[in-house]
């Protein structure tokens, strides 16, 4: 606290002005003379107040030129402190709006006048797929009911939309790796419970028989069919090995890959007459061809087994 200034006869043109106030004596004194205090007043009255709380830790320019006077910006700060202190409270409708108030309130919040509008000028990157159609119509009707802003609308879509695609990449990751086991079980030799080279014969039979009992329709959704786990079911070696044996015992005929006429059966009896006419035109030929002799015995089972299913 600076030192009091005494009452002398440099000092006693202020101690006249000020009277009995210390304070403003204290005031006056502290300059040279009358003129030099009235000069101060006018220096200090030609400053621009809001200077010294412009900077980086502070108000910009911008902003301080908002208030005109020191009170306006105190005004200011004793109302941001009030609602602080009450917590923020965002803009509500007033009870039993009418449809005018929720038009009037959705506009001056920027909230769209129709749902569908959400779905206007979305963010980049972002794209609504048809089959994502319902789902969007579905979130966009009920944030619209709670007056979201479309900020809000888009950050929730654009997150439900990378959900997604990263189910889809997991999904197709999980796939891969699934067909991989089924191979790797089913391709393995007979003697080791696969089917060595008849996989891909086995794999064919089973698609021939889910067409032909199903229909192409109901066939396709059986193969892209899903247990709780999300295994795609034609990827369980158990189920498809099952299927393999079901189609042999529902119809032994699947197993004959039809020629270009597409009868299984015309393709099974033209197989077996070239057999016999080998057998009835070179006999020492067929005799010595034992694999031809075992084809001809597996042909007859499977025709005896086609007749005995018709």
């Amino acid at each position: 606290m600076p030192d009091p200034i005494t009452v002398s006869e440099e000092t006693q043109w202020a101690a006249d002005i000020a009277g009995d106030n210390d304070d403003r004596f204290q005031a006056l004194a502290s300059h040279e003379n009358l003129n030099a205090f009235v000069d101060h007043h006018f220096d200090e009255q030609s400053k621009d107040w809001r200077a010294p709380y412009i900077g980086d830790e502070l108000l910009t320019e911008e902003q301080m030129g908002r208030f005109a006077t020191p009170g306006d910006l105190a005004k200011s700060y004793a109302g941001a402190q009030t609602q602080l202190s009450k917590g923020f409270q965002a803009p509500t409708l007033p009870e039993n709006a009418t449809d005018e108030d929720v038009a009037a309130f959705r506009t001056a919040q920027g909230i769209p006048l129709t749902a569908g509008d959400y779905l206007e000028n979305l963010p980049d990157g972002l794209v609504i797929g048809e089959a994502d159609a319902a789902i969007a119509e579905h979130f966009t009707n009920k944030f619209h009911e709670m007056n979201a802003s479309p900020a809000v609308v888009h950050g929730i879509l654009g997150a439900y939309n990378e959900w997604a695609e990263q189910q889809q990449a997991d999904l197709a990751e999980m796939d891969t790796g699934h067909f991989k086991e089924v191979e790797d079980v089913l391709r393995a030799p007979v003697e080791e419970g696969g089917w060595g080279p008849e996989y891909r014969a086995n794999v064919n039979i089973v698609g021939a028989m889910l067409d032909k009992t199903f229909g192409k329709e109901a066939a396709e959704a059986i193969q892209n069919a899903r247990g709780p786990d999300g295994r795609a079911i034609m990827n369980t070696p158990a189920i498809l090995a099952g299927m393999a044996q079901l189609a042999r015992e529902l119809d032994p005929l699947v197993t004959i890959i039809p020629n270009d006429t597409g009868d299984s059966a015309k393709t099974l009896n033209d197989e077996i007459a070239a057999i016999e006419k080998v057998m009835k035109d070179d006999r020492p030929a067929y005799n010595k061809d034992e694999k031809m002799q075992a084809r001809l015995l597996e042909l007859y089972d499977i025709r005896l087994k086609h007749e005995a299913a018709a």
